[in-house]
Order: C-alpha cells, then structure tokens, then sequence
C-alpha cells in the first residue's frame, strides 16, 4: 500500500498461506552412536544390531561413514555355516556412504533412502561424525509435540 492511498498509514500487505512446517532429521532421528568398524567381526555388529533393536548400522573407519550392514546379511552368512565370530563386517557390508545431516529435511533423507534402496541412515555433525541415525519407519512417525510446543 502507499502511504498516501491508505490515509496515510504505510503498512504492510500480508497473503495468508498454508502453514507447513519443515520438517527435519535432527526431529527424529535417534541420537547416540550405533556402528560397527570395518574390522569388527559381524558377531560383534548382530550384537549392536539386537542390542539398538536396529535391522541396520553403519561402518565406519576412523569415524567416517563408509558402508552399512544388514541383519539379513549377517543372518545369511551365519545360514550359510559361517563363524559370524571370524567373519569380518568388511566382507558382509554394502559399501558407500549412507549418510545425511540433522539438518536435512525429512523428504531428502526419504528419496536418499530410496535411491539407494536402504531403510537406514547415519547422521552426522558437520565433522562428519555419526551423531544418530534415522530409520525409514522413523521418516513415517507422526510428529510427537513437546508440552511446550502443545502450550503454544
């Protein structure tokens, strides 16, 4: 508006829009560090697997994301007679890396899931650390809000 055509006020015009909230990983992932080394045996990663009731962890090499490991990998291995005590989780891992940020979006972590065919993500800091990981049932959650958030 001018300032003149409103009588003087200078004011602001505001359109109403939908009120969508972007929604990042840092929401929902599940924070705490959860991975195997390449060197560790796969014993050792079904271990981490169960214990974080995960059906995937990363890799990692000096902190460093480089792969992921399966349950149904490991499992097949140990089906198919394998020690998991003197397998390493080199062998068995799906090399790459399977990461994104706390501060990507929900949809971009979802198509990286997707593209590379995975249900599982590292997150990691801007070091490149892993800070958490995030889930593709975690992507599908509905949003839990705090008592604060309610309260607004």
């Amino acid at each position: 508006l001018q300032g003149a055509a409103a009588g003087g006020l200078i004011g602001t015009i505001t359109r109403r829009t939908s009120m969508v909230r972007v929604r990042y990983v840092g929401d929902r992932m599940r924070p705490g560090v959860v991975a195997a080394a390449w060197h560790d045996s796969a014993d050792a990663a079904f271990a981490r697997m169960r214990a974080a009731d995960l059906d995937a962890i990363p890799v990692v090499n000096d902190e460093r994301v480089i792969g992921l490991v399966e349950h149904s990998v490991i499992g097949a291995a140990q089906r198919g007679g394998n020690w998991l005590g003197a397998v390493p989780v080199a062998n068995l891992m799906r090399r790459g890396v399977f990461m994104c940020r706390a501060d990507d979006t929900l949809e971009l972590a979802r198509s990286i899931m997707d593209r590379l065919e995975i249900g599982l993500l590292a997150v990691v800091d801007k070091a490149g650390r892993i800070v958490g990981v995030i889930s593709r049932d975690r992507l599908a959650e509905p949003q839990r809000l705090s008592p604060a958030a309610l309260a607004a």
